[in-house]
């Protein structure tokens, strides 16, 4: 099958195309503009990713160091409180007898860790059912406040008013993230 191939069509498409130079000033501008706008885009949503694994990075670690303060009071039969300073970004725990701390779970000191730095750069403790050292964890591992038992689950600490390290009276220990925004993101030390 042969196709006819108009001479004229061809000739004057070999003519347009030479005498094209290249793209405009205009036309490149445009490119450019277009390029540098999914850049900056990408770069915002990157960054929000990377804030977003650290607030998590930053919640699992507190509910595992809570937890492993509730472990340490069971093994060694002794009270131990777990501080929550709300102002300054950390939290720690303690032998409620002598002050001393727990050793760290990582095997790199005391159990003092720092937020809103380093690898937690931007998250912070933004409020506490419990500020000071009124959670604390008996010697068979109960969570008290202020030396008591108490009925309610409690928020521990909100992180960055998104993610709330909450305990219950019967001892476990959850994340709970608000749904819906039916939650202020606040618990009672609000």
């Amino acid at each position: 099958m042969f196709f006819h191939v108009n001479q004229k069509m061809v000739n004057r498409m070999w003519r347009i195309m030479r005498e094209s130079k290249g793209f405009t000033f205009v036309e490149t501008v445009i490119v450019v503009i277009i390029i540098a706008t999914l850049t900056g885009t990408v770069g915002v949503t990157v960054n929000s990713v990377n804030e977003d694994a650290r607030l998590v990075n930053a919640a699992v670690r507190a509910l595992a160091d809570m937890r492993y303060a509730q472990e340490m009071a069971l093994t060694h039969r002794r009270e131990v409180d777990f501080i929550v300073n709300v102002g300054t970004d950390y939290y720690e725990a303690i032998y409620h007898s002598d002050g001393s701390y727990l050793p760290s779970p990582q095997g790199d000191g005391n159990l003092i860790v720092q937020l809103n730095q380093d690898e937690y750069q931007g998250v912070q403790i933004t409020s506490s059912a419990f500020p000071g050292r009124q959670l604390s964890f008996d010697s068979v591992g109960r969570p008290l406040w202020n030396g008591s038992p108490f009925a309610n689950e409690e928020s521990v600490m909100w992180l960055n008013s998104r993610i709330s390290v909450t305990i219950y009276p019967a001892g476990f220990s959850d994340l709970v993230t608000p749904s819906g925004g039916g939650s202020s993101g606040c618990g009672r030390g609000c």
